[in-house]
């Protein structure tokens, strides 16, 4: 069924939806659980890739048409918001990948 709706173009995520969810995965990841950045960067790439392919021509909209100054200004934001989050993720993922690796070659050399 979803398949269809999206191959049709009548797939639609009510923004109000799509909002509550960066809201409950911005709280998750102050939770500060380890595998959460992973989760908000994986949330972001996927919103980024929905941006590219399912909405590429209302994205597309947006950006040639400046003259929509509220629809260009969101979805800049938009796009460049998401962007840094993604990176931001990845980072903070490889981030606590490292320190686990160093905390447990220092603990392997006390042994």
């Amino acid at each position: 069924m979803i398949e269809g709706l999206v191959k049709s173009g009548h797939l639609f995520v009510p923004p109000l939806v799509v909002g509550t969810i960066y809201l409950m995965s911005a709280g998750l990841i102050a939770t500060r659980i380890r595998w959460m950045p992973a989760v908000g960067a994986l949330f972001a790439i996927i919103m980024l890739l929905g941006a590219a392919t399912l909405g590429a021509s209302a994205v597309f909209l947006r950006l040639t048409h400046p003259e929509d100054v509220l629809g260009f200004a969101e979805i800049w934001i938009q796009m460049a918001g998401t962007l840094i989050a993604a990176i931001a993720g990845i980072a903070a993922t490889v981030q606590a990948i490292v320190q686990r690796m160093r905390a447990s070659q220092s603990a392997g050399e006390r042994s």
